[in-house]
């Protein structure tokens, strides 16, 4: 696990930064970008950046943009954690937490209800979680 903040930075530098970091030290530690995790090959070269109400409605195609802000934050998150945090094999920065579920992180300048927020997930496991 990785938790790491910078003053007066971005969450997209943030998480270059993260991402930079995680790949020179696969480098260094394994000589390579491609790692074995259990039965998975997970490859470090490319990140995937996705918001997590988009991951929900992949896993979950009966649902509606709608219904996701109905439910509302703490569900959503719930929703997320069963249905979608086991299957983020690839390296995935999830962003666009609720502000509901992460009240002392910054609140995102074009959309007040989401949060500068991300959490890493490599392998089905959260690696890296970071806050503005």
């Amino acid at each position: 696990m990785l938790e790491y903040y910078e003053a007066y930075s971005s969450l997209d530098r943030t998480i270059s930064f993260t991402e930079d970091m995680i790949k020179k030290a696969a480098e260094e530690i394994n000589k390579s970008l491609q790692l074995q995790w259990g039965e998975d090959s997970i490859d470090v070269s490319s990140f995937r950046k996705a918001n997590l109400s988009d991951l929900v409605l992949e896993e979950n195609p009966e649902l509606t943009e709608k219904s996701l802000q109905e439910m509302g934050g703490k569900n959503l998150l719930e929703l997320f954690e069963e249905t979608v945090e086991a299957k983020l094999i690839q390296p995935t920065f999830v962003t666009e937490y609720p502000v509901e579920v992460s009240p002392l992180s910054r609140r995102n300048n074009e959309d007040s209800s989401i949060a500068d927020r991300f959490e890493l997930f490599i392998g089905g496991k959260e690696i890296a979680n970071g806050f503005l």
